[in-house]
Formats: structure tokens, C-alpha cells, sequence
């Protein structure tokens, strides 16, 4: 098993709703979406994409971070599911940039 991949990933139709997944790819724990604000600052029609309480933009070294910290608080259960509902997507961000604020903002 890998630990983290990638993959094209669509929900509901929408190929830039997610920046990652854990668990949604066979073999992967953490497979992060090839047209998200992992890689990129804006979608294929211009939309600005950011990560998190603070907004970073998206394809930075701290959007990243805080995507894999994410992501990995669902691996190793320190994050509540959050299913993709923004509700809950939103309040595991927050904790994770409550958390790992320093380790997020120093990340270059």
C-alpha cells in the first residue's frame, strides 16, 4: 500500500470540490486530487481555490500541508469524518490550523 497518491477525483460532478480523500483509491491511505488546490491556485474556468481558516492559496507549500494534515487526522483518527460535508470539512480545517498553525504558516 502507498501511503499518499493522486488521482483525478470528482464529486457530484465537480473534479475541484476536493483537494484529497483518504481511503477513496485502492491502495492509497491518502490520494490527493490531481485538479485541486493541492496543485493549483484556480480551477480550469478561473476560480480562485484556497485552503483552510486562513485562506491560503491554493498550489502554496501551506495549502498543502494543511491539506495532508487533514487528511492525515483521518488516517490516524484524530479528526471526526467529515464525509465531504463543507460543515464538517470546515470545522476539521479548523482545528487543524488551530493545531499546526505554526507548522502550516512555516511551511515554504
Amino acid at each position: 500500500m502507498n501511503a499518499v497518491g493522486h488521482a483525478d477525483i470528482t464529486e457530484n460532478g465537480n473534479p475541484f470540490a476536493n483537494a484529497a480523500i483518504t481511503g477513496g483509491v485502492p491502495g492509497q491511505s491518502i490520494t490527493v486530487n490531481n485538479q485541486g488546490a493541492f496543485f493549483h491556485p484556480t480551477t480550469a474556468l478561473g476560480q480562485t481555490m484556497t485552503w483552510g481558516p486562513r485562506g491560503f492559496a491554493g498550489g502554496t507549500p501551506q495549502a498543502q500541508t494543511g491539506i495532508l494534515l487533514h487528511e492525515l487526522g483521518h488516517v490516524t483518527g484524530a479528526l471526526r469524518p467529515d464525509g465531504g460535508i463543507p460543515k464538517a470539512v470546515k470545522a476539521n480545517d479548523k482545528d487543524i490550523n488551530s493545531h499546526c498553525k505554526t507548522t502550516i504558516g512555516g511551511a515554504q
